[in-house]
């Protein structure tokens, strides 16, 4: 196959387009047939001989054109049917992360592409990849949120923070797990999950019912089931803080992120404290006026000086003081 003009040229593209696939394809095999009976050793010598005859470059030169027209129609031919044609070449995908960030004091829904719903809470982050289903539905959680998982039993939900992943197919649960904390809380409200650790044999995973809340202690490489209070574990989707029996320790930290401020104890006594209210979208003052009254405590307030570094971008800090007669 070659050709002398430009018009042959155009024409053999105008056939091609008029082609069905199997046309092209079988046009294609026919090209690869004739190439293997070109003798290109042969075509080389011919070459040779009228250059050592010191013929004009220009006869060269088109013989040289004529040879690579054979050469590279059907490379061009046979890589456009693998592409488009062949049914079992391998097409790379291109992907792109899609990253949530709330601060502290911000708390968001999200909606994913598949339709689930994400209620996410101060201080955390989530990543997922676009498209979003193409093989498995797969969220990277660092902090708190509460997953509403549309149904799609061709490709599981997976949210995973570090060594644990949670696999579900359609559910309702709260999956807690802050880099700075010790411990990482999944609470299933609703249908069925499968909770593993990197460090468990695969005969180990936990199926969790609803009601069950999983505690997995990172240092001890350890993982503990009980019924939890659904309610008070996932109420900060819904603007209710709610403490049973709570420490201090974790008060301060809810209350911290929650309203995006930092919160110094001045006297380690009070960490002793175990408090046990409800606030519903409270203010910070009255919050911490209702701590006040229930605990012998005080605080002070002030504004966080612009030249502190931050990286949570908090601006008021808060002074607990125990109180004294």
């Amino acid at each position: 196959m070659t050709f002398s003009n430009k018009k042959e040229i155009e024409s053999f593209i105008a056939d091609r387009k008029a082609m069905s696939k199997e046309q092209q394809v079988a046009q294609a095999h026919s090209v690869m047939n004739e190439i293997q009976q070109v003798d290109v050793q042969k075509a080389y010598r011919q070459v040779e001989n009228r250059i050592s005859h010191k013929k004009p470059l220009r006869i060269v030169y088109e013989h040289f054109s004529k040879i690579a027209a054979i050469l590279i129609i059907p490379l061009i031919l046979i890589t456009l049917w693998s592409l488009f044609f062949n049914p079992h070449a391998q097409v790379n995908r291109n992907y792109s992360i899609q990253k949530v960030f709330n601060p502290s004091g911000i708390r968001s829904n999200v909606v994913l592409p598949d339709g689930s719903k994400v209620w996410l809470n101060a201080e955390s982050s989530l990543e997922y990849r676009i498209p979003f289903s193409s093989d498995c539905r797969k969220i990277t959680l660092n902090g708190e949120a509460f997953f509403d998982v549309k149904k799609d039993p061709r490709h599981p939900f997976i949210v995973q923070s570090g060594d644990v992943k949670v696999t579900v197919l359609g559910t309702r649960f709260n999956f807690k797990a802050y880099q700075n904390e010790n411990n990482i809380e999944v609470v299933l409200e609703r249908g069925k999950i499968q909770l593993n650790t990197l460090w468990q044999k695969h005969n180990d995973e936990i199926i969790m019912k609803p009601g069950d809340w999983a505690v997995v202690d990172k240092n001890r490489l350890q993982t503990s089931l009980s019924k939890g209070n659904i309610e008070e574990l996932t109420a900060w989707r819904t603007g209710k803080l709610i403490f049973d029996n709570s420490s201090m320790t974790d008060v301060v930290k809810t209350l911290e992120r929650w309203y995006g401020v930092d919160i110094k104890i001045m006297d380690n006594s009070i960490m002793q404290y175990r408090i046990t209210t409800t606030f519903e979208n409270e203010p910070l003052n009255d919050v911490l006026e209702l701590l006040c009254l229930s605990s012998p405590i005080k605080y002070t307030q002030s504004k966080i000086p612009d030249t502190t570094p931050s990286q949570t971008f908090k601006e008021t800090q808060i002074k607990i003081y125990k109180r004294t007669k």
